[in-house]
C-alpha cells in the first residue's frame, strides 16, 4: 500500500491584545505600507505555495479581523486562547478535527506568529523541501500528531 502524500498547513496564532505595546490596537493589526501586519504575513504564507490550508486563530472578541480579505484557502476560526500557546493548542485542535480542512495523521503543521510579516516565502519552501528529506520517526525533531517535544533537561543522562 502507498504511502499517503503528506500535506502541509500553516496554523497563524494571531490572539493577542497587545498588551505590552499599551496601544488601542494589537500589532497584527498595525499597518505597514498599507497592510495589516496579519495581512502580509498571510500572503507571504500563502505566496510560498506549500500550504494547502492556512489556519488565522483570532480571539473570540477580535473586533478586527472581518475587515481582513486573505486569498482562497486561508480561513479564520474565533479560538484564541489565554496564551500563545493555549491558541496553538486550539489551532491544532480545529485542523486535527477536520472541520475546516481535510487534515490527516501524516500532515504536518507550520506555525507562524501573525506579527512576523517578513518571512520570505523562499525560505518557507526551503522548509518544505528540507522536511521531504527526512524520515519524519528520526531524531532531529520530526514530531506527528500525539508525539511529545520537551526542552533538554539538565537530569537527562
Amino acid at each position: 500500500m502507498k504511502e499517503e502524500e503528506s500535506r502541509f498547513y500553516a496554523l497563524v496564532p494571531a490572539s493577542g491584545v497587545g498588551r505590552r505595546m499599551g496601544l488601542a490596537v494589537p500589532k497584527q493589526y498595525l499597518r505597514l505600507a498599507g497592510e495589516t501586519v496579519l495581512s502580509l504575513t498571510v500572503r507571504a504564507l500563502h505566496d510560498s505555495g506549500i500550504f494547502s490550508g492556512i489556519l488565522v486563530v483570532v480571539s473570540e472578541t477580535d473586533a478586527w479581523i472581518d475587515e481582513e480579505t486573505f486569498p482562497e484557502g486561508v480561513s479564520v476560526v474565533r479560538r484564541g486562547g489565554q496564551t500563545r500557546a493555549d491558541t496553538v493548542v486550539n489551532g491544532l485542535e480545529t485542523l486535527s478535527g477536520g472541520a475546516v480542512f481535510p487534515a490527516s495523521g501524516s500532515d504536518w503543521v507550520m506555525v507562524h506568529d501573525a506579527a512576523r510579516p517578513f518571512v520570505d516565502p523562499a525560505d518557507i519552501r526551503k522548509l518544505r523541501v528540507s522536511r521531504a528529506r527526512r524520515d519524519p520517526r528520526d531524531a532531529d525533531g520530526g514530531h506527528r500528531e500525539g508525539s511529545v517535544t520537551r526542552p533538554p533537561d539538565s537530569r537527562d543522562p
